[in-house]
């Protein structure tokens, strides 16, 4: 993007913490408007009624201030008001004062009002949990599109899309599941900003994954990042679990066994060692030179490994027959 007319504007924090009072502690007047109020709602009056009477400017401000910026539906700001007041109401302080056990519990509580509690927290109070509430790769997106702003994370999806399918990565994993996963880093280190990405919040993102499985499209983005010189070097990616499978090396001569383990050790795909495994007795086994990609091709592999399999054989080969 060369034009300044589709350059985005900067990208400032918000809201404005210091405009607001941010004591945890009730005032006398809050105390007794919640206690008044909230307990009205299983009485059965209206919830936008509740809040017009329960006059707790304080209280309200912030959350009102954070709902436009993410342009939460004004439907559903009165039930993320109701659901805020109550939880404060019923643990005896303000928001500002809350646990990240508590803020957990009051997000995963509502429905249409999740997204909007969530951007409280984070916004707001440096809630910096989104990760243990599930299906990350959801609520990261959605926080990043409506905290940063949908044309800014459109722009960067469409830039980052061009990039990975130049690079020969698949449609899905350029336009869905790397995207998925630079929005999580983004909301993780507070700012729209590739430049102000470091490897170690990369690192933390990665820590906080229980499967190593999990960390594969990070390595992509730590790829990005580095091909516009933002980190040194992309982070080694984690590798899925392996299991032995001892009975597959049966009748496979030791010098073949040995190069199949150092293709599988060292290399991106398997086609090597599967082509060894797929059927091929010691007694027909092929040699380098007998290879060819349409006998690979036969062997049950797919179009991505017939071509990391032209990478493999040369006229010269250097690997010594069995």
């Amino acid at each position: 993007m060369t034009g300044t007319s589709c350059t985005p504007p900067v990208w400032v924090w918000p809201v404005r913490l210091e405009d607001y009072d941010r004591d945890p502690e009730f005032k006398a007047s809050e105390a007794e408007a919640l206690k008044v109020h909230a307990s009205s709602l299983g009485s059965g009056v209206l919830p936008s009624e509740v809040v017009e009477r329960c006059r707790v400017p304080r209280l309200l401000k912030p959350i009102e201030d954070v709902c436009a910026h993410i342009e939460l539906q004004k439907k559903y700001w009165v039930n993320t008001k109701i659901l805020m007041l109550g939880d404060m109401a019923a643990r005896g302080r303000s928001f500002w004062g809350w646990s990240e056990e508590e803020w957990l519990a009051s997000i995963k509580k509502g429905q249409h009002e999740k997204p909007g509690v969530a951007a409280i927290a984070y916004l707001l109070c440096e809630f910096d949990s989104i990760h243990k509430l599930g299906r990350r790769n959801f609520i990261f997106h959605g926080l990043a599109t409506r905290i940063f702003g949908r044309e800014r994370v459109r722009r960067l999806f469409t830039e980052l899309e061009a990039m990975l399918m130049q690079w020969g990565y698949r449609d899905r994993t350029a336009k869905v599941y790397v995207p998925r996963v630079m929005c999580e880093v983004l909301v993780t280190n507070r700012s729209p900003h590739l430049e102000d990405l470091t490897l170690e919040v990369l690192e933390k993102v990665r820590e906080r994954r229980t499967s190593k499985a999990k960390a594969h499209y990070l390595s992509v983005v730590s790829k990005v990042l580095a091909n516009r010189k933002i980190i040194s070097a992309p982070i080694m990616r984690m590798e899925r679990p392996r299991y032995p499978n001892p009975h597959l090396l049966t009748g496979v001569p030791e010098k073949w066994a040995q190069a199949a383990k150092y293709w599988r050790d060292n290399a991106k795909y398997t086609c090597f060692c599967s082509a060894l495994w797929l059927g091929l007795s010691s007694s027909i086994l092929l040699t380098h030179r007998e290879w060819t990609i349409p006998r690979v091709y036969r062997n049950a592999l797919g179009k991505r490994e017939a071509s990391a399999a032209k990478l493999l054989i040369s006229p010269e080969p250097t690997l010594s027959e069995p």
